[in-house]
């Protein structure tokens, strides 16, 4: 029977998975974590725009809460960072605050939702996550998905942008529909292709058996290319914009009481999903590759990553579902093919910086609108409604409450009525 690991090895498992580790690991994970990251770029800056934030802060979350997350994660192929889940609940969290405050509101989230995250664990928590039913994750990500192309389809189409932040997402989505002008063939044109290029490279993907093909980098790099070339930027097709060749600096969050208070319970309901998102993520992998989790170690992992996020201008992540899938099919062996893509990223983020001026914000919501469809479950969702009564309660409480209300709410009324309804 093997000993015990000593604590070192216990509190850091990226430490532990060193012990035999061999060339065969080393190709894996390199290989995978290149792999990663060509999705993360795209991805990062995507989901950066979700939240209302500049895109080079999706960048500095897919550099911090990549590398941290993984030294400390139980799971050794789950990849932490920026996420569409958690961005959409990001954005309805700091819409409470003045567009000025927003940056430093996200950052401070990250915080709270970090230390939320560590306290869970300190108590031990975590294995609690148990009793919290799938269908909570299922409801959400159904809602969330909706939210995002609500949120997604002026970015789409060039649709004038109607309304303030703190209006509902359905009044801005209307809005933004019923304005004058309609959609900006440009605009119109770019974002559709993405999503027409996408599909089909998926397509092309699937039928060459060329799994790793980075489709999303593709995608992206060609649509940069030909508004640059046909002068696009200059006719109205909004871009990115300028984004610094520098690695995220060292700074504390703005401790602001107030805005503390004001966040509190929007932090609270991205710690609880953004563990549920984790946790359910890591239990699929495990699933597949037997690998035995420790579900207090899980919660300490992403506590840690939101936390050191906020003091390098990250917002808040969580497990991707997508990054994660990818980092297990492409051979990733340990967590050190975390450590690589957040590595990888930072380099790319370095030498490319300067050439992404040119990428259309109407490329990245075709991107987000393929990622919405993908973010449901849809047999998970079909299961779910027709298995018990009390499944189909709360996808249904959770999703209609999260599009009707908010994101915030529509967590804690599906963490409640799992504990109400599915533990009994």
């Amino acid at each position: 029977m093997s000993a015990r690991p000593s604590w070192p090895f216990r509190l850091v498992p990226a430490l532990d998975s060193l012990r035999g580790y061999g060339r065969h690991d080393a190709r894996g994970d390199l290989v995978a974590g290149l792999t990663v990251a060509t999705v993360a770029v795209p991805q990062a800056m995507a989901y950066a725009l979700v939240a209302g934030l500049p895109v080079e802060y999706g960048l500095y979350t897919a550099i911090v809460m990549t590398a941290v997350g993984a030294v400390f994660d139980s799971s050794r192929q789950l990849i932490n960072g920026p996420t569409n889940a958690i961005s959409i609940a990001v954005l309805s969290a700091i819409a409470i605050v003045p567009a000025e405050q927003r940056i430093q509101a996200a950052v401070l989230l990250a915080f709270l939702v970090g230390a939320i995250q560590l306290g869970i664990t300190l108590l031990r928590l975590g294995d609690l996550t148990r009793y919290i039913s799938h269908s909570v994750i299922v409801g959400f990500t159904l809602g969330a998905g909706t939210l995002l192309v609500l949120d997604q389809t002026k970015n789409l189409l060039g649709l004038a942008a109607v309304g303030d932040v703190h209006d509902h997402f359905l009044i801005r989505f209307w809005g933004s529909l019923t304005a004058g002008g309609g959609p900006h063939p440009a605009t119109a044109a770019i974002g559709l292709g993405t999503i027409a290029f996408v599909l089909a490279l998926r397509w092309g993907k699937a039928r060459l058996g060329w799994r790793l093909l980075p489709d999303l980098m593709i995608v992206v790099a060609l649509m940069a290319g030909l508004t640059a070339w046909l002068g696009l930027d200059q006719a109205g097709v909004q871009v990115v914009g300028t984004i610094p060749a520098s690695l995220p600096a060292f700074g504390l969050p703005v401790f602001d009481f107030a805005l503390m208070r004001q966040l509190s319970n929007g932090a609270l309901a991205i710690a609880v999903l953004g563990l549920l998102e984790a946790v359910a993520m890591a239990k699929a992998i495990a699933a597949v590759t037997k690998q035995k989790l420790n579900m207090n170690q899980q919660c300490l992992s992403e506590g840690l990553a939101n936390l050191a996020g906020s003091f390098f201008h990250c917002f808040p992540g969580s497990g991707s579902l997508t990054r994660s899938a990818i980092n297990q099919q492409a051979g990733g062996s340990t967590q050190w093919s975390g450590v690589v893509s957040a590595a990888a990223v930072a380099v790319i983020m370095l030498l490319f910086a300067p050439y992404a001026h040119f990428i259309p914000r109407a490329a990245l919501a075709g991107i987000l609108m393929v990622s919405a469809y993908n973010m449901v479950d849809w047999g998970a969702l079909h299961y779910h409604v027709r298995t018990t009564h009390f499944d189909a309660a709360i996808v249904t409480a959770t999703a209609v409450s999260a599009v009707a209300i908010s994101v915030e709410f529509c967590v804690m009324i599906g963490v409640l009525m799992s504990f109400m309804l599915t533990v009994p």
